[in-house]
């Protein structure tokens, strides 16, 4: 089912290192046969800032504090989904790997084929999804209309002006509805720099594409801020 999938569209996986497992190895393996295109991210490593949208990171996760905080670091990093490798078959670890923010999980002992076909899975929609968003030049929700060979936004018939930032900034998450986007993304895709923690322009821009959307009579609360990970349009 999936190999021809993954040899046509050579889909991104990033595998987060851990030590402790050779499992990691054996699945970098398995994925660049079929086709994949893998990164491994070292151990303390973020993802790195170029990483396609309809890439996969998979990473290993043990319950407990320390496990948990480095999932939730992960999680924030980029806009890739993450599939979790949890070490344990308890049910709290799985629902805590997925509370965080992980996509799917996979409870040791680890079946090759199972991971193969939940990478499948996600991969398959996600790049679907982005396919989608690239192909068409207009995105309409509700009475909110993009179009990007104009760069015009209206709320029904009023029109909406935005910069050419603000407007790449809501093509963005629009365009990627009820998905959060980690700040460290966004930067890249939408201000064309790194991140900084310190760097507030991001949220200045969000601020005001709010109050323009508001005064046209678009709910701003569907820009919603996820603490922590990012933003999102719902």
């Amino acid at each position: 089912m999936y190999r021809e999938y993954f040899a046509k569209n050579q889909p991104h996986v990033l595998l987060k290192e851990n030590e402790q497992s050779g499992f990691t190895d054996r699945l970098k393996g398995k994925l660049e046969e079929v086709g994949c295109r893998v990164c491994t991210v070292a151990p303390g490593s973020s993802i790195p800032h170029d990483c396609p949208t309809s890439s996969l990171l998979i990473t290993h996760f043990r319950a407990g504090e320390k496990g948990e905080s480095a999932l939730r670091w992960l999680c924030s990093q980029g806009t890739c989904p993450v599939l979790a490798l949890v070490d344990g078959g308890c049910s709290q670890a799985r629902v805590s790997a997925l509370a965080i923010g992980a996509e799917d999980v996979i409870s040791s002992p680890f079946d090759m084929e199972e991971c193969m076909l939940r990478a499948f899975a996600i991969l398959k929609r996600d790049l679907s999804i982005a396919r989608a968003a690239e192909e068409t030049s207009c995105i309409s929700i509700d009475d909110l209309r993009l179009d990007r060979t104009t760069d015009q936004v209206k709320v029904g018939y009023k029109p909406v002006t935005l910069t050419p930032t603000q407007f790449r900034l809501l093509w963005t998450l629009v365009s990627h509805k009820d998905k959060t986007l980690s700040k460290s993304y966004l930067y890249q895709l939408v201000l064309k720099k790194h991140f900084s923690p310190d760097d507030r322009s991001l949220d200045m821009h969000l601020s005001r594409v709010r109050r323009k959307l508001a005064e046209a009579g678009f709910s701003s609360e569907r820009l919603q801020t996820d603490h922590g990970r990012g933003y999102r349009f719902s």
